[in-house]
């Protein structure tokens, strides 16, 4: 157990899934440490939640955007954009790290932000990456990258089990030595209750823009004065925008008051982020069906994997009908930590 350290971490800033599983590895750690959290804005009012007492560092956000584009290829032309930030994180931390001290770095998918001279641990359950079809040459050499990026943490934590219960072939690369540190989620397993009287369907949205506004205005414009009570909790710090028809619109919840919506949920519509899928699991959630993030292969494998095992149903946001959902019965079991 890390003991009386100073601890600077910083979450990726790609969605809010890294810094909310980052929160429960470092509730993980003995409370003696002092710990510095180097975010931007909205991170910070997520962790600051968790942490009161720490020391919050602004860090330079990432900016990157996917395209509104659905293709493939316009993932692999993230990767200068990635590697322009990775220098900038890692610059940002040399300059730091003149003038203060640190005994640990803990990075959540952050590949610049490692020094070589102090212990650098980096949280990733994304070892190996899905390759569409196609694509194998590209995907070879974005596989390269990602194994030379990880390799410069001494230490790779992937908030799974061992047997890759929830990340399955995501964290099965025997070329990089990682330890499995359990599924990692924010939220405990009690039962809250109910924040409205009425039976709602409850969208989390997350992810990186165009397509988190996208994929709420797509729900937006679905939603009807007659259907059943839509909860949408957009992901964001932006200001509350205008009242809709059987809407209740929140940018983003408490811990607590998230959970009570997600567990009296009558069904969730998510993303299939591998860190909803932890809170889903944490949860014991039974109805919840997840529409991947256009052309990210990552979230279309996670949510082929969840059908697979009869857990819950996906369905391509190209072909998502608000009003054809298959609420309130539904063929799949759950999910259960």
């Amino acid at each position: 157990m890390y003991k009386d350290l100073k601890i600077l971490v910083s979450p990726l800033d790609w969605g809010l899934g890294h810094a909310t599983r980052m929160i429960s590895v470092l509730q993980l750690l003995d409370t003696r440490n002092e710990l510095f959290i180097a975010v931007n804005k909205t991170t910070e009012a997520i962790m600051k939640e968790a942490f009161p007492k720490a020391t919050f560092l602004s860090l330079p956000s990432y900016n990157i955007q996917n395209s509104h584009s659905t293709s493939y290829l316009s993932l692999w032309k993230l990767i200068p954009k990635l590697n322009i930030a990775k220098r900038k994180e890692k610059k940002w931390l040399h300059r730091y790290l003149k003038n203060h001290k640190v005994d640990l770095i803990i990075s959540d998918s952050r590949f610049g932000f490692y020094h070589p001279s102090i212990k650098s641990i980096i949280i990733s359950h994304q070892l190996q990456l899905p390759i569409p079809k196609g694509y194998n040459y590209l995907g070879k050499m974005a596989q390269k990258t990602n194994e030379r990026w990880l390799s410069a943490f001494q230490e790779i934590w992937v908030p799974d089990n061992k047997d890759h219960q929830w990340s399955g072939k995501l964290s099965e690369q025997k070329g990089l030595k990682a330890n499995f540190i359990g599924i990692q989620s924010r939220f405990s397993r009690k039962l809250l209750n109910s924040p409205l009287k009425k039976d709602y369907l409850l969208a989390i949205l997350s992810g990186p823009e165009p397509q988190r506004s996208i994929f709420e205005k797509l729900l937006i414009g679905q939603q009807t004065e007659n259907s059943i009570h839509l909860v949408i909790i957009g992901g964001t710090l932006k200001e509350k925008p205008e009242t809709y028809k059987n809407i209740t619109y929140f940018s983003n919840l408490s811990r607590d008051k998230m959970q009570a919506y997600i567990q009296n949920a009558s069904g969730i519509i998510s993303r299939s982020g591998y860190s909803s899928i932890m809170d889903y699991a944490r949860l014991a959630c039974k109805k919840v069906l997840f529409v991947p993030t256009p052309a990210q292969t990552e979230q279309e494998y996670l949510a082929q994997r969840m059908k697979k095992h009869q857990i819950a149903d996906y369905i391509m946001q190209e072909d998502f009908d608000l009003q054809n959902l298959p609420f309130p019965s539904y063929e799949y079991h759950g999910f259960k930590e």
